[in-house]
């Protein structure tokens, strides 16, 4: 049996007409540097001006330079922050909460006896955003009761049938999904959720032209074990929306990689669960740097077997946010 689970997940996604440098102008602007010879020699003071921050957000403001410890800065008693550091190139990062992105501030040069104004403008994050259903197929070997349950990074907005402690089904080689009452090509799920830096590993994946992206994607979906339908069902639906794009950024989340939008139940325990995402960003032409080749692991079909394709456009800035 060949059954369908659709679903429809929600992703921070930008349009990337605005240029990298235009970006960093509206995360900060340095105000003024100044030589002030009471500062120690060897050292200078980066100045933060928080007055941008809405008079009504009083949490806590969490920063840190050069990788260090992170620190917390109370909003509640201050709007003023000062670094005391060694002159030379620092790296800072600033997190206000999850509805304003992160400011990551990269080789900020101070000059010995330097002091240096900079006023942090933090930009809300993107309104959330529909992608592209995963799509979910269940290969059993005999008639069963199949119970399934998605467990996405973000609360359902849709799901049809209506989910009920999960989807309970009579699951029959060369059937529809039945529940008792009515028979279902597949089930389908709508989220809402942010994908971050940290679920991918953007050193590893390619950068790619749009026009030999299905190309490339079908290569490393025939080393993962699509059959020639599966792929012809992952390509019809991704290739409209790459083939049309400049410069590509993709990665393939695999397997366990894949809890990142969404976790899955099922039960019986089926002997093979297999998963795959396409990641991808458009970036500027001219981008790129050295990644790291993936590699694709060949899935084994034998027995109970639940294979899952998938995918998400990803704002590039949350992907490169050091160049970007």
């Amino acid at each position: 049996m060949k059954l369908f689970l659709a679903a429809t997940l929600y992703i921070i996604t930008v349009n990337f007409a605005i240029s990298s440098e235009f970006l960093e102008r509206s995360h900060y602007s340095v105000l003024y540097d100044t030589l002030d010879t009471e500062i120690e020699e060897e050292k200078g003071v980066f100045f933060f001006d928080l007055s941008l921050i809405p008079e009504t957000l009083d949490n806590e403001l969490r920063y840190s330079i050069d990788n260090d410890e992170t620190q917390i800065l109370l909003l509640s008693e201050t709007r003023k922050l000062t670094i005391l550091t060694y002159a030379g190139r620092h790296s800072l990062q600033f997190f206000l909460n999850s509805d304003f992105k992160e400011i990551f501030i990269f080789n900020l040069p101070i000059s010995s006896q330097h002091r240096k104004g900079i006023e942090l403008n933090f930009r809300v994050a993107p309104e959330l955003q529909p992608v592209k259903k995963p799509v979910i197929y269940l290969y059993p070997e005999d008639t069963m009761q199949v119970s399934v349950e998605v467990i996405p990074k973000g609360e359902f907005t849709y799901t049809y049938p209506e989910i009920q402690n999960g989807w309970n089904f009579t699951c029959a080689p060369q059937v529809e999904i039945f529940d008792g009452t009515h028979s279902y090509p597949y089930l389908f799920w709508e989220s809402e959720q942010r994908i971050k830096q940290k679920d991918i590993n953007p050193n590893a994946g390619v950068f790619i032209s749009g026009g030999n992206a299905m190309q490339y994607l079908n290569a490393q979906l025939t080393q993962f074990g699509l059959t020639s339908s599966e792929r012809a069902d992952f390509i019809s639906f991704w290739g409209p929306q790459l083939q049309t794009k400049t410069n590509l950024y993709i990665y393939l989340l695999l397997d366990e990689e894949c809890d990142a939008f969404a976790s899955l139940k099922i039960s019986p325990q089926p002997q093979n669960v297999s998963r795959i995402y396409v990641i991808w960003s458009e970036v500027p032409a001219n981008y790129s740097h050295p990644l790291e080749s993936q590699l694709i692991p060949t899935m084994n079909r034998d027995g109970f077997t639940v294979i899952e394709w998938g995918g998400a456009e990803v704002d590039a800035a949350i992907l490169f946010p050091e160049d970007l």
